[in-house]
């Protein structure tokens, strides 16, 4: 499966064995502005991401790590809902988020 750049700071690709490559770039931009509109700029979305990633690899368990988890979850729950409106999916489907290092 293509992998689609959609900013700088993040690159998303959406999973979903039936749908069309068209379809599947329209989720993607849509996953992308849901988490923009909740988070910020594409990299504020990045910074999110990082700091939710590291307080779960490093099993944190402070306010702040709980706030930074909470935020991603959802404002990243929200877009996967808003860009997945009236289309077919099921626990195959997810969008991957790769953020450079």
């Amino acid at each position: 499966m293509e992998e689609t750049v959609l900013a700088a700071a993040y690159t998303v690709a959406l999973y979903h064995p039936t749908l069309s490559a068209g379809r599947r770039r329209v989720a993607e931009v849509r996953f992308c502005e849901a988490l923009e509109r909740r988070l910020g700029s594409p990299s504020a979305v990045a910074a999110a991401f990082r700091t939710a990633r590291a307080v779960q690899l490093d099993d944190c368990e402070s306010d702040e790590a709980e706030t930074a988890q909470m935020r991603w979850r959802l404002a990243s729950g929200a877009a996967q809902q808003f860009a997945l409106h009236g289309i077919g999916h099921d626990a195959n489907v997810y969008f991957d988020l790769l953020v450079p290092d």
